[in-house]
């Protein structure tokens, strides 16, 4: 093989990806574009905008959007969530309650657009992430194998960070996608939970199916990325491990996470091997119960540090080119909106 000759300056490196970086972004902006339209009708549908309203609600929307669904941070740009305007809603509905707007606010960020609407429209689904403090979920941890070496045989810091940013952009929507909430990027992975009062009765398969879906965007952007790195023999990939039990929300308004030994163990298994998902014990016994079929599950051992040696169950589908084809029970608040979207129609 080759050896791969770097560049010698910052400057033949920009030029080298500029054009890859510019597709991209053109790209970016058109599923934006798609976003945000998909996300007024939702608007509409749900008769969130008076008439007279109508015409201020383009911009209203789009402050949500790139606010908090992009996941950025006011504190970059010098303001407060307190200056967005969800928060003169908020406000007035819980009576300048500030933790309440804060934690609400977080959670609008980490879920899909739809449900992020809904809490702002129903008080009842709200309440859900305001006082439901202890939950049964399924725990889904990510990691990227062999990530340190990724980045030392990188081209530059720039490329790596471009690459990351981009990965985690299409982990991010995965997790919403399948009715997960985003918790935290972990410098080389992600942690999401599913719990049951949000994800549905089939949190868990949601997590298995969006742990799949995370490898298949993985490997399509690696394979953008790949003639910047000098991989020799390095094998990289996800390894995802899945935990299920009773876990609590820990941190306070902005900074908010999930706690609990689900936690600690899915971390631990997703030290899985390139391109595989590792069950617990515990997550095992709970697909069990959802009598599916489209899975192929073989118990092996896991090697933890401090601890004995764990049994593992590692996953495939049965037919892997049907991942999309798979569907899970749609949660209770999904089922109610699309029956009103339906009723309207």
């Amino acid at each position: 093989m080759n050896e791969l000759k770097l560049p010698k300056d910052t400057k033949s490196i920009k030029e080298k990806i500029s054009e890859d970086i510019k597709a991209r972004k053109e790209e970016q902006e058109r599923l934006i574009a798609e976003s945000r339209a998909k996300f007024y009708g939702s608007l509409s549908a749900l008769g969130f905008f008076s008439e007279e309203r109508r015409s201020k609600g383009k911009k209203f929307v789009a402050d949500f959007y790139d606010r908090h669904l992009g996941l950025k941070k006011e504190s970059s740009r010098g303001k407060s969530f307190l200056e967005t305007p969800f928060e003169k809603i908020l406000r007035n509905r819980y009576q300048n309650d500030v933790e309440k707007q804060a934690k609400l606010m977080n959670f609008m960020a980490r879920v899909r657009n739809d449900a992020g609407l809904l809490i702002i429209e129903d008080e009842d689904f709200a309440r859900r992430f305001i006082q439901t403090n202890e939950f049964e979920a399924a725990i889904l941890s990510v990691d990227i194998r062999r990530s340190t070496e990724l980045m030392l045989r990188c081209e530059s810091a720039e490329v790596y960070s471009e690459f990351i940013s981009h990965l985690l952009e299409g982990l991010t929507d995965s997790v919403k996608e399948y009715y997960g909430i985003y918790d935290k990027f972990t410098g080389d992975g992600f942690l999401a939970f599913f719990p049951d009062f949000f994800s549905g009765r089939e949190n868990l398969l949601n997590a298995m199916l969006c742990a799949m879906d995370c490898q298949r965007i993985f490997d399509e952007i690696f394979e953008e990325y790949k003639k910047f790195f000098e991989l020799k023999q390095v094998t990289t990939g996800l390894g995802a491990g899945i935990d299920y039990g009773c876990v609590y929300k820990a941190g306070a308004e902005m900074e908010y996470s999930v706690i609990g030994k689900p936690v600690v163990y899915a971390c631990r298994f997703s030290a899985a091997p390139s391109g595989h998902l590792y069950l617990t014990k515990n997550a095992f016994d709970k697909f069990l119960t959802l009598n599916r079929n489209e899975m192929k599950i073989t118990q092996t051992k896991i090697e933890i540090k401090h601890e004995e040696a764990q049994t593992a169950f590692d996953v495939t589908l049965n037919n892997p080119g049907a991942l999309y084809e798979i569907k899970t029970a749609l949660p209770d608040w999904k089922e109610k909106l699309e029956k009103v979207n339906k009723d309207e129609k």
